[in-house]
């Protein structure tokens, strides 16, 4: 018998194996290892954070449009009737009701806002400024780079609507075609602002739900300036016993995103006043950490910023000069959850080893730090109104999430929801755990290794290098995640993942390691295959890369510009690509210039990262995938680099998905997608 059909014969045994005991891949694929979880509305329930309004709302025919916006039906349930009618006659967006519980602020496919008014059931529109103009709700751009789709608020005293307000008019717009359906191909066309072209032009504007007025917000001109968040707070009164004054804090960030200011609008007569100004010469500026800011009863505020390195708190007065420094640990505060006004206790979460988070409670009295629940893996807050009480959220790679309501004041907890029977399940399947370490490449990179079952050191496996590479990005946590690395690990692979220089929870200047040099982080991912390929238990010609969106741009330049080994082998044999971003250019202007700016001011920049210029250098085998109606990283991107290759004269395999987006999950797609991707590495 020679030496072949003994492999043939090992491997029918071992896939004979593998089906014997079931397709974990399948099963991670299909989320039967995905934990139970509380919403955030079923955890404001539980601590009694939800007012207690006589009306509710509820939706049903949800459709979605981007990744996270949908246009819904929504029915308004009268708790003290027992009644359900429908909000309006056509389906809405983004229903928010005033605090008083007498208004629901909706907008409709015109992209206008419409009032409704409980008391008397009737309807009034509050915009007609047309389709082009977005009123209250987030275009594609904000939507995907800022994380809202909601762009307005009611007042505490539920008096007014404040908005921001998107003209789109002059964004350019890009399209594609849907191919599946009934007839000729329908186009679908989407306003997309790419890396240095015109973006929508930004204003708050202030409804005033008794005279029906509304009024722009009286900013300095800059219509190219971002204003991704409005937040309301209140100050107290000139005299004790006056009720608190309304205040509008406007978050505006430049286009070049290093430099943010925040205003304080006076809703009356509109004038803006400067209360916070940020800006680096060096990095962007991040302003998703106005989101973590703590508004105080007093007017002071609590800051998180990187502006001295890391990620730390501050405190604030009422007129915006900094008055203290409350965290000074070399090491990022990640979160700030709530601040106990009657205990002086900051809660806050952090990161002591970059892989985990912890949470603490600062007493600023006593001037000391501890720790609230777990001190391993991964942990979050969520705080009762009265910051009495909250629910601690535990998890760590080995232990699905789990919800305990503790009582703040001695620590003590209940549990409200564990995963113990999916542990079990999980456990009973005998998978080796992901093993934490440290690469010795490029200093130190943060990475873990996924061991196949029986590893044995002194054999050699085929390795599959997964990573997403992207700035201020993590994949090496110490989280519950069920991925396709515990079943390639389940399919005799050892897979590798390792966070280059440029990712997330070890201070701003690791995080931009790769500013202005997007695709420089590749260094990294290429030391770290090299790095592979000279370990015992290796084997060298079959080392594969993969990764998605970011990752698979990182694929490709790795692919592009790696060097052969001794024996003339590419160092990586085969990469897999999937919906990948290839010259920058082409992809957004909110995402893109944050961490390259303009290219009309980074040429340089933008040229070394175009894969396209690198396609003759292309080594092994490359598989490429795409949805064609990808909204996000459009399939231009990967057009033009399989004709770059082509008139390289390079070899590839291509695989598209029709009218599937950039996560290819449509009906079948995304199991045959993994299929494809394990035949690929297997052939």
């Amino acid at each position: 018998m020679n030496r072949l059909t003994l492999t043939l014969i090992a491997s029918v045994l071992a896939i004979s194996a593998v089906a014997a005991r079931g397709d974990v891949m399948h099963d991670i694929l299909d989320g039967q290892y995905n934990a139970k979880t509380l919403s955030v509305h079923e955890q404001d329930s539980i601590l009694g954070n939800l007012p207690a309004q006589r009306y509710r709302l509820d939706y049903t025919d949800k459709q979605q449009i981007y990744r996270h916006s949908f246009v819904a039906n929504y029915w308004i349930i009268d708790t003290q009737k027992d009644t359900r009618k429908p909000l309006s006659d056509a389906p809405v967006r983004d229903a928010v009701i005033s605090p008083n519980g007498k208004y629901i602020a909706f907008v409709k496919a015109d992209n206008n806002i419409y009032l409704h008014k409980l008391d008397f059931g009737t309807e009034v529109a509050v915009t007609s400024t047309g389709t082009a103009i977005w009123n209250g709700i987030a275009d594609w751009l904000y939507e995907e780079e800022f994380g809202e789709t909601c762009l307005m608020q009611f007042s505490p005293d539920s008096k007014q609507l404040a908005f921001i307000r998107l003209n789109d008019r002059d964004v350019p717009e890009t399209s594609w075609q849907m191919m599946l359906g009934e007839g000729h191909p329908k186009t679908v066309v989407q306003s997309y602002p790419r890396a240095g072209e015109k973006n929508a032009q930004a204003s708050v504007q202030i409804y005033t739900i008794a005279n029906k007025d509304t009024r722009q917000a009286s900013l300095s001109e800059d219509d190219d300036r971002y204003i991704p968040r409005i937040q309301w707070r209140s100050l107290p009164g000139q005299k004790k016993g006056d009720e608190p004054v309304q205040q509008l804090a406007i978050l505006t960030v430049n286009r070049d995103q290093n430099a943010m200011e925040v205003f304080a609008c006076n809703p009356a007569s509109l004038v803006c006043t400067s209360l916070y100004e940020e800006s680096s010469s060096d990095y962007y500026v991040d302003f998703s950490l106005f989101d973590e800011w703590q508004w105080l009863s007093d007017g002071r505020f609590i800051v998180l910023s990187e502006r001295e390195g890391w990620k730390r708190a501050y405190m604030h007065a009422t007129n915006g000069r900094q008055t203290a420094s409350l965290t000074n640990e070399e090491r990022d505060v990640t979160a700030l959850y709530g601040y106990d006004e009657a205990t002086q206790t900051l809660y806050l979460q952090a990161a002591p080893a970059s892989r985990e988070r912890v949470c603490y409670a600062l007493n600023m009295k006593k001037n000391t730090l501890s720790v609230v629940g777990q001190e391993h893996g991964w942990n979050s807050l969520h705080l009762s109104d009265d910051r009495k009480q909250a629910i601690l959220a535990h998890e760590s790679d080995q232990e699905p999430i789990a919800y305990h309501l503790l009582t703040l004041k001695d620590n003590s907890k209940k549990e409200l929801l564990n995963n113990d029977a999916l542990r079990e399940q999980w456990q009973a399947l005998g998978l080796p755990a992901k093993q934490f370490t440290q690469i010795p490449v490029c200093g130190q990179l943060e990475a873990c290794i996924f061991y196949p079952r029986e590893f044995d050191a002194k054999k050699r496996y085929p390795v599959v290098l997964l990573q997403y590479s992207g700035p201020a990005s993590q994949r090496v946590t110490d989280r519950w995640r069920r991925r396709w690395d515990y079943g390639l690990a389940d399919r005799g692979y050892v897979v590798v993942i390792a966070d280059p220089r440029g990712t997330d929870a070890q201070g701003r200047a690791y995080r931009n390691y790769a500013y202005m040099q997007m695709g420089r982080e590749a260094e990294d991912q290429l030391a770290v295959a090299k790095w592979i390929a000279e370990q015992p238990w290796s084997d060298s010609h079959r080392i594969y890369m993969a990764g998605w969106s970011y990752g698979g741009y990182e694929v490709l330049r790795c692919m592009c510009t790696q060097s052969l080994q001794a024996d003339g082998t590419p160092l990586i044999a085969k990469g897999i690509a999937i919906a990948p971003v290839t010259d920058w250019r082409l992809y957004d202007s909110g995402y893109t210039e944050r961490y390259m700016r303009r290219p009309q001011v980074n040429e340089s920049g933008y040229n070394e990262a175009d894969l396209t210029h690198l396609a003759a250098g292309l080594k092994g085998e490359l598989l490429i995938v795409h949805g064609n109606a990808d909204d996000n990283v459009h399939v231009q991107n990967t057009w033009r680099m399989v004709e770059a290759l082509i008139n390289a004269d390079k070899d590839y395999q291509m695989l598209v998905y029709p009218d599937d987006n950039h996560f290819i999950r449509e009906g079948k797609h995304y199991q045959h997608l993994h299929r494809q991707l394990l035949r690929f590495m297997e052939k």
